[in-house]
């Protein structure tokens, strides 16, 4: 039986802080392909215990400076969520 293998598409970035993903999301009737973050300040880091700071956190945290609400964030895609994860963890 011949291996089946599917080629998964990897985010870009644009620039320094936009992410073209890799995978569209549909949010009601925008298709959202990209994210621009902004820089967060103390104040988005307020409600989140950084020390132990779960996937979850740090989600809520991508949707704080990219203002997306966070069922567009529920939805990236694997690939796309890796980078965000990254991106915003380095600011942790």
């Amino acid at each position: 039986m011949a291996k089946v293998t599917k080629e998964i598409k990897k985010p870009k970035w644009a620039d320094g802080d936009t992410l073209i993903l890799a995978k569209p999301i549909q949010h009601g009737s925008e298709v959202i392909t990209q994210l621009k973050f902004r820089e967060p300040i103390a104040k988005d880091f307020r409600d989140i215990p950084v020390k132990d700071a779960t996937t979850g956190n740090i989600l809520d945290l991508a949707a704080s400076i990219c203002e997306q609400p966070p069922s567009v964030i529920n939805r990236l895609g694997i690939a796309d969520m890796g980078e965000v994860l990254n991106f915003v963890g380095s600011f942790m």
